[in-house]
């Protein structure tokens, strides 16, 4: 099933779950099924859709894990895009699963997905996946070929086509002619072949049955496409646990089984290439070319070659020596060329100097008139039976046996990619008297083949200059990239960080986009009334505080306070476990005394307690007791297993009785920053440091997909952008990040990933979306306010005066976005109404401001009720906006516009 077929099926499906979740039937109107098997479809999708909550397709992968009769881990991949994707997909999890987990798994693949099993040794037990979810099945695209040919020779597939790549090249002899040579046979000594092959890295039958399967049978562009739309979001990835197979990944399980029931008593021939060394270099330029006939610019090829060629004004003579200097680089070249290479009308007086001073003669080369350097001219009598017309010294005339050798390789090193023709023509010598000369010169590594700039194959160049072509042409990309605006980048941002693709509740029951979703806000100070009530619930459809109570009670999150937000909230940061050494030191704390130091110094001798243990071992009043656990959470000290005590010490002083106090405040208690580093954190303080900056560039790359240096003003990074700079340089030096100019409106050096670069292009070219999105104003997804400043809000015309309203990023205030662009702003106290130049602009269309203002006053009325006292510099009774705040739901009162709803 190639791709493009995959897709049509995907789109198929996407729209029947569409009608299926309308409660509507399947479309059959387009097709000749019959009623009852039409009937059957529809229960098959219908079955499909109540087992996992989705149907795979172009825009959706299911990932489904449940347990085996024998109590072993299946994980089905459900995938429309059919084998050529999901072979190598399949066999680079084989490859990385077990070299990163330790985990020995088989995967199967068809045109419907991918099968694997995980081996329990502990039937009881549910750990036995390989962990982090689904983040493992989906391989770094750059390190596709790596893992997919590494794991290549060790399956049935590479055997087979070894064995006929053999056959063609007559290396494993028939009887006779028109005599069938049996099956058996041929794969006995198609093994012995093998066998001897294995010992040459370089063999080309082996190099060939690659080439076959990673050109001819596999799809790794478009696998490549399709795992960078997974990782930048443009594709969805839904896991679902199930209790047994869903009815698509049943099948995929039956294959699975059938495939390995005999799987050990096949004499198969690529159980012997399991020790089979591969030349990555070779395999690199077997594979190279039609990559770089992608990757080289034909105007950086040109460019290259004006300079080497001396024709670039920057490299032109501008004197004699510098002429001569050219002539010995170049070869002879006819008067009209060297008039291209002078940079001045003195050329004709040059030549006659150097004549003069025997530093050069006029020759016949090819038929043609040329000026060559005198130390050049043996080397063109010999090569090509030059002579020169004049009369020249005999020091100059010693022979010279490998002339023609010598010829081309001054011709490489002065040209881009070509072919032997070019170079034959431009010394009237045949194709085929050249061969031999470049041959020699690629089996000795001083030219490179391949498909440059034409699809033939037949073109060579220098490994030098080819080097330099590609370097420029990846500078040429970077620069290739259109700085977005401010408004695409915000359109950006709300995909990136999933606001205006929030996940289903049924991953949100799974737990796994909400780990996904607290992996781009790790380590990022919030309020907790805001985390809670908005921002969580904006990118997680369904949201409950109970999802993260879950997560925190089995370990997988962490909590650390960063400082009280008045009487009634408080600031908090989220950790993974295993990153729980990222949690900042705190600064200016005061040292703990009295009652705060004896429950420190318990928990540091004995580890996580209960407030029960807490309160027997030091005596304290239970209200005293919280009133002291509440202090050292705050500042970032100790944490809970659960955050149900941090909603409780929002309430300060209210905490009066003992039972409420010891319901609220139950769970274990710990510290944040124990004695002994963790395993992911060093002892030595100075590699401690260089992990933490690694890992907050890694952050802040994951939150914004562009980091420049507002974003680390924004979050306030200790030491600032300039300490971050190494780190970001580290990462575009091995290819994770790249560097270049991608904002509009941002200062200095911007560094990227891969897939959001891809997506920022995609957002730039794709129209706007006009829904309006209603954010609090300290969500990261809100780029106004933040990295960028605030849109300029226009004066009065009348009076001149300027607006009275002065936005803010505060707690409980609210940002109204629409197509990327900001068009409202209320704060926490709902009295007044910023509005923005978008919104203005948009007066011609009430029915979108009305659906904005709608959009607004929801969001903002989780603060509770509020009334509206100022639009801009005016009362709401003045407003143009009266009209659309009052269709929108606000009524009129005495101090202005209420919304009570």
């Amino acid at each position: 099933r190639p791709v493009e077929l995959g897709r049509a099926i995907g789109a198929a499906l996407r729209e029947q779950e569409r009608r299926l979740s309308a409660g509507q039937s399947i479309l059959i109107d387009e097709t000749a099924v019959d009623p009852d098997a039409a009937a059957a479809l529809e229960g098959y999708l219908r079955a499909q859709l109540a087992a996992t909550g989705r149907l795979p397709t172009d825009r959706t992968i299911v990932v489904e894990r449940f347990r085996d009769e024998i109590g072993d881990l299946r994980v089905c991949i459900l995938s429309p895009f059919g084998m050529r994707l999901h072979a190598p997909w399949a066999m680079a999890l084989e490859s990385e699963l077990a070299t990163g987990t330790g985990f020995k798994t088989t995967a199967l693949a068809s045109d419907d997905g991918i099968a694997m099993r995980f081996v329990s040794l502990n039937t009881a037990s549910s750990d036995s996946d390989p962990g982090d979810g689904w983040r493992r099945l989906f391989p770094d695209p750059d390190e596709l070929l790596q893992l997919v040919t590494t794991a290549l020779p060790d399956t049935a597939l590479f055997g087979g086509v070894f064995r006929e790549c053999a056959a063609r090249a007559l290396l494993v002899p028939r009887r006779g002619p028109g005599r069938r040579t049996p099956l058996w046979s041929q794969r006995q000594k198609a093994q012995g072949l093998l066998a001897v092959a294995r010992g040459y890295a370089n063999f080309p039958i082996v190099l060939e049955t690659l080439r076959t399967c990673l050109q001819d049978d596999f799809d790794l562009p478009g696998l490549t496409t399709l795992l960078r739309d997974v990782a930048s979001g443009a594709i969805e990835v839904h896991e679902v646990a199930t209790d047994r197979a869903s009815p698509m990944a049943r099948s995929l399980v039956f294959a699975y089984v059938a495939n390995f029931l005999y799987a050990d008593d096949a004499p198969l021939a690529e159980r012997r290439a399991q020790a089979l060394t591969l030349d990555r270099a070779l395999l690199r330029d077997l594979l190279g070319p039609a990559a770089l006939q992608a990757l080289l610019d034909p105007e950086v090829v040109a460019a290259v070659e004006a300079e080497l060629q001396g024709q670039s004004i920057l490299f032109q003579a501008r004197d004699p020596d510098a002429l001569h200097d050219l002539l010995r680089r170049l070869g002879a070249l006819t008067e009209g060329e060297l008039q291209t290479r002078c940079a001045g009308a003195e050329l004709k007086a040059w030549l006659v100097e150097l004549t003069h001073a025997g530093r050069g003669f006029w020759l016949s080369v090819a038929g043609e008139r040329r000026y060559a350097a005198a130390e050049d001219v043996a080397l063109y009598r010999d090569a090509l039976g030059a002579i020169a017309p004049q009369e020249v010294p005999a020091a100059l005339l010693a022979p010279r046996p490998r002339a023609l050798d010598e010829l081309v390789i001054r011709y490489c090193r002065t040209h881009g990619p070509f072919n032997a023709e070019r170079l034959a023509a431009r010394y009237a010598l045949a194709a085929s008297a050249l061969a031999p000369a470049l041959d020699a010169l690629v089996a000795r590594g001083r030219l490179t083949p391949g498909s440059f700039l034409s699809a033939d194959g037949t073109e060579r160049c220098d490994p030098d200059v080819l080097r330099t072509i590609r370097r420029r042409s990846l500078a040429g990309l970077r620069n290739a990239v259109a700085a977005s605006t401010p408004e695409t980048y915000s359109r950006f941002l709300l995909e990136w960080q999933h606001v205006t693709k929030p996940a289903s509740s049924a991953a949100r029951a799974e737990g796994s986009e909400l780990v996904r979703v607290l992996d781009q806000l790790e380590g990022l100070p919030l309020p907790l009334s805001e985390l809670e009530s908005r921002i969580l619930p904006a990118r997680i459809r369904g949201f409950k505080p109970a999802d993260l109570d879950r997560l925190a009670a089995t370990g997988e999150l962490v909590w650390v306070g960063a400082g009280r937000l008045g009487s009634q909230d408080g600031w908090v940061l989220l950790l993974r476990r295993e990153r729980a050494w990222l949690a900042p030191v705190p600064d200016n704390v005061v040292p703990a005394a009295g009652d705060a130091a004896r429950v420190l110094d318990l928990l540091a001798r004995r580890g996580a307690c209960f407030l029960t243990e807490l309160r027997a071992q030091l005596e304290l009043a239970l209200t005293t007791l919280v009133g002291v656990l509440a202090d050292l959470a705050w500042q970032g000290l100790v944490t809970n297993d659960s955050l149900a005590p941090l909603r409780a010490f929002r309430g300060g002083s209210r905490l009066r009785r003992d039972a409420d106090a010891a319901r609220l405040a139950g769970g274990r208690w710990s510290l944040v920053s124990p004695a002994n580093p963790t395993a992911g954190a060093a002892a030595d303080p100075e590699v401690r440091r260089t992990q933490l900056t690694h890992q907050r560039a890694l952050q802040l790359t994951g939150r914004y997909g562009v980091v420049a240096r507002e974003m680390a003003e924004l979050e306030g990074v200790p030491g600032g952008f300039q300490l971050l700079l190494p780190a970001l340089r580290g990462l575009d030096d091995v290819g994770t990040l790249r560097r270049g100019y991608f904002l509009d409106g941002f200062m200095g050096q911007q560094y990227a990933s891969v897939p959001a670069i891809d997506r920022l292009r995609a957002v730039s070219s794709a129209p706007g979306d006009a829904a309006p999105i209603a954010l609090s104003a300290v969500d990261p997804a809100l780029v106004w306010g933040g990295a960028l400043p605030w849109p300029t809000v226009p004066v009065d015309s009348e009076s001149g005066a300027t607006s009275r309203t002065n936005p803010r990023r505060e707690v409980g205030a609210t940002v109204v976005v629409s197509a990327g662009s900001a068009w409202f702003h209320l704060p926490r106290s709902g009295r007044e109404l910023t509005v923005f130049p978008a919104a203005e602009a948009a007066t011609q269309e009430p029915e979108r401001v009305v659906a904005t203002l709608t959009a607004l006053a929801r969001s903002h009325a989780l603060n509770g009720r509020f009334t509206i006292e100022r639009v801009g510099n005016s009362l709401p009774t003045q407003s143009p906006l009266l009209s659309a705040l009052l269709a929108a739901g606000f009524e009129r009162t005495p101090r202005g516009l209420a919304w009570e709803k």
